[in-house]
């Protein structure tokens, strides 16, 4: 899976399909952006979020930084990755279009239980 900003996606496709070495039956090349929500969530303590709304092993030794996985939230299967655009760690989700609200409230619901800026952290 490619994942690129929305302002690239018939850039990217275009240079893909230019690029292709030449016909390979098995891969498919297909946009699914409408299939898939993008849920962001960052910040120092964002890992902490994270562990609280899955039952996956999401450590930095089990999910580092860079690299992508499949895990449950709220019952959801949700592709998640660890990135960085702001200097912390952020964690991106990508649940079925259909199923984002689900995932979406258990992180904000979880999210306030740790804190969010001009509130205080609990103790």
């Amino acid at each position: 899976m490619v994942i690129t900003g929305s302002n690239f996606i018939d850039n990217d496709m275009g240079w893909i399909r230019a690029n292709l070495p030449g016909y390979e039956p098995s891969v498919e090349i297909r946009d699914v952006t409408e299939d898939y929500a993008c849920i962001g969530m960052w910040g120092p303590r964002a890992r902490d979020v994270l562990q609280t709304v899955t039952e996956d092993d999401v450590s930095n030794a089990a999910f580092p930084f860079m690299t992508a996985r499949t895990i449950i939230s709220n019952g959801v299967s949700v592709l998640a990755q660890q990135v960085s655009y702001v200097g912390e760690l952020c964690s991106e989700f990508y649940p079925p279009g259909d199923k984002a609200m689900i995932v979406w409230d258990k992180l904000w619901d979880v999210g306030q239980k740790f804190g969010r800026p001009g509130h205080q952290l609990p103790p």
